[in-house]
């Protein structure tokens, strides 16, 4: 079944390579949805796929993904299969 996720992650996450990484990682893993800086300094990711894949993804975030986070925030959203692929946003 499919599950939708948005996660803001903040810390030094911007000008280190996270929305390429986390491009790549989302796409190793099937998901679909988008990655993107805010205005803030932080980053947003919106993926949907097979929850498992979105817990992986979310794993990767926490132990192996570039820069320094601090917080990782999230929240599981109705899913509406709107994505074709994973992007990264400019």
């Amino acid at each position: 079944m499919n599950s939708k996720i948005r996660i803001i992650i903040s810390g030094k996450v911007q000008c280190v390579g996270m929305r390429y990484e986390a491009s790549r990682k989302a796409e190793s893993l099937k998901l679909k949805g988008f990655v993107k800086n805010l205005r803030d300094g932080t980053v947003e990711i919106v993926s949907e796929g097979e929850e498992d894949s979105l817990k992986k993804l979310l794993n990767w975030l926490k132990n192996s993904s570039p820069g320094e986070i601090k917080t990782i925030k999230k929240e599981f959203i109705a899913s509406g299969d709107k994505y074709n692929n994973f992007e990264i946003l400019y």
